[in-house]
């Protein structure tokens, strides 16, 4: 090659000084195996009457076996990463040793008249995780070398949701359903552009909390019978009735002078009419 650019182009620099790119391996662990999951649930019903009902189930699932890519080719020196073997930027081993632990408590009490119908659910839960990606898949360790650094909250993982559901048929066909939700904040974690072997102080992954999240929305149906089993419904619907902000997307970079203000934002109040035909 060198010769080459010598003959065509007198004045090519030599390429021989140029660095080698440094290769990256991955690899699977020897006792790498499929990731599996044990879930137990125990819960009750109960009828209060011909119209309302309450139930409440408990939840646990623990997650074994949650694949980490650990880079093996790092070493701590004086608090610093260091690399091992300098011909590779990385050796990313895919391991066995993530989990994710979840505990819920869902309940839920309904009333089912002729005309009304009207329910509210309840979710009280938490959802922890060496993982800083959901689902078995995984995520690379942030420090390889302590894998408990990552311990914390699941990226979705949201202690409180309260959600109301209703509907009511009016005379003539026409009726009027709605849906409310309220949920707690999600977590996001503080971070730094400084390559360290411990998060910030006082910042354990996924300790922050954003906001909370509120909506409504609403649908009106006209139904219009036809003939025999056919029949045409004209609806309205509108999501987020109340045009409520819910924002999204915390900075977490420490060193950002947004650090901790949203980055972006559910939509905003939103209409839509349709026409549906059954036959």
């Amino acid at each position: 090659l060198q010769a080459y650019l010598a003959k065509s182009y007198p004045y090519t620099p030599d390429v021989s000084l140029l660095a080698t790119p440094k290769q990256t391996i991955r690899r699977m662990a020897p006792d790498f195996h499929v990731p599996h999951t044990v879930t137990e649930t125990a819960g009750f019903t109960h009828q209060f009457s011909n119209k309302i009902a309450l139930t409440s189930d408990y939840v646990h699932s623990h997650g074994y076996g949650v694949v980490l890519a650990v880079n093996i080719n790092l070493a701590n020196v004086n608090g610093q990463f260091t690399t091992v073997d300098p011909r590779f930027s990385t050796f990313n081993q895919f391991t066995n040793l993530g989990y994710i632990n979840y505990n819920g408590l869902v309940s839920r009490v309904e009333y089912r008249g002729s005309k009304l119908r009207v329910g509210t659910s309840y979710t009280l839960s938490k959802a922890t995780s060496n993982s800083i990606a959901t689902g078995v898949g995984g995520g690379a360790a942030t420090n390889p070398l302590d894998i408990s650094i990552d311990d914390g909250p699941i990226n979705e993982d949201r202690r409180h949701v309260l959600v109301t559901d209703f509907s009511y048929t009016f005379p003539l066909d026409i009726q009027l359903a709605g849906i409310a939700r309220y949920q707690s904040a999600l977590p996001y974690s503080a971070t730094s552009s400084q390559v360290v072997f411990a998060r910030p102080d006082g910042y354990p992954r996924n300790s922050l909390r954003g906001d909370s999240e509120s909506n409504i929305d609403l649908r009106a149906t006209k139904g219009i019978k036809l003939s025999g089993r056919t029949r045409v419904s004209v609806f309205w619907e509108m999501f987020n009735l109340l045009n409520t902000t819910n924002f999204l997307l915390n900075q977490g970079n420490l060193l950002s002078s947004s650090f901790g203000i949203p980055q972006a934002a559910e939509p905003q109040r939103r209409q839509q009419v349709g026409l549906r035909f059954d036959f």
